[in-house]
């Protein structure tokens, strides 16, 4: 799925060896393996991880790998309990001010 999504938005080139899964891990969200995998793979600590997440499951597996967690959440507010310490935005076009760029 990740490989069709990110050759359809013509983001794959950008990604090319760094594409992580649950299914490569063997534990899937909310464990944070992969994440912890990722950042490890890349040699960055965790707490220097930005995650950009729109599930629930992936809020929590960003929370347990303690990286900042920003919550995509396009069509509505989503309540505070269910975003584990997560930022939420509604827009893409705020992404790249979010993360710094």
């Amino acid at each position: 799925k990740m490989l069709v999504t990110l050759d359809r938005t013509q983001l794959l080139s950008s990604f090319e060896g760094n594409i992580f899964s649950a299914y490569e891990i063997g534990l899937s969200k909310p464990a944070p393996d992969v994440f912890l995998y990722a950042a490890q793979a890349n040699g960055v600590k965790p707490a220097d991880c930005i995650v950009v997440e729109d599930s629930e499951s992936g809020f929590e597996a960003a929370a347990n790998a303690k990286m900042t967690c920003l919550a995509y959440l396009p069509d509505e507010p989503y309540p505070d309990e269910k975003l584990f310490g997560a930022y939420q935005f509604h827009s893409m076009n705020t992404l790249p001010t979010l993360i710094g760029l």
